[in-house]
C-alpha cells in the first residue's frame, strides 16, 4: 500500500515539474545554446554535468538493482540530451526542495507554538495556584474574623441571658 503512495507521489512530482521543465527547456533552446556569454555557459556546463553525472548513477543503479553482470562502459549522452536530462533533474530537484521545506518549516512552527502555549498555560496554571493560594487564606482569615465575632455575640448573648435569669429568679425569691 505505502508503495503505490509513494509511486503516486512520484508521478506527482513529475507532473508538476513538467511546466518548469518545459520552460528550462525552450529557455535551454532560445537562450543558452545560442548565447556566448560566460554566465550562460557555466549554467549551460552544469546542466550538462548533471544529466551526465543522472545518467551515471541512473545506469549504474539500474545494473545493481536488476543484478545485471555486464562490464560494458557506461555510455554518455548527447550534450543535447544530458542538457535536457539536467534541466528536469534541477527542476525536480528545486521541487522536491520546496516540498519538503514548506511542512518542514509549518511542522517547526508548530512546535514553537505548542512549546509558547505550553509556557503560557503553565504560567496560568501557576497564577490560578497562587490565586486559589490567596483565597484560601484569606477565606481562612474570614472564617476566623467571622468565627470570632459569632463567639463573641454568643457570649455576650449568654451573659445577658445570665443576667436576665439572675433577675427572674430574684423576682422570683421576692413573690415567695
Amino acid at each position: 500500500m505505502n508503495v503505490i503512495f509513494v509511486k503516486v507521489f512520484f508521478i506527482l512530482i513529475k507532473t508538476t515539474a513538467k511546466p518548469i521543465i518545459s520552460f528550462l527547456t525552450y529557455y535551454n533552446k532560445t537562450v543558452l545554446k545560442e548565447s556566448k556569454k560566460p554566465f550562460h555557459e557555466f549554467i549551460r556546463e552544469k546542466f550538462i554535468n548533471v544529466g551526465q553525472s543522472h545518467n551515471y548513477y541512473y545506469t549504474k543503479f539500474n545494473r545493481k538493482f536488476l543484478r545485471l553482470k555486464t562490464n560494458d562502459p557506461i555510455k554518455l549522452l548527447s550534450k543535447d540530451k544530458a542538457m535536457d536530462k539536467g534541466i528536469e533533474v534541477v527542476s525536480e530537484a528545486i521541487l522536491y526542495f520546496i516540498l519538503i521545506t514548506i511542512p518542514l518549516y509549518e511542522y517547526v512552527k508548530s512546535l514553537e507554538y505548542k512549546k509558547e502555549q505550553s509556557i503560557i498555560n503553565s504560567n496560568r496554571l501557576l497564577r490560578i495556584k497562587s490565586s486559589l493560594k490567596d483565597l484560601d487564606n484569606s477565606n481562612k482569615y474570614v472564617e476566623n474574623v467571622m468565627f470570632d465575632e459569632v463567639r463573641m455575640k454568643l457570649e455576650k448573648f449568654d451573659r445577658e441571658i445570665s443576667i436576665e435569669n439572675c433577675k427572674l429568679l430574684e423576682r422570683k425569691s421576692k413573690l415567695l
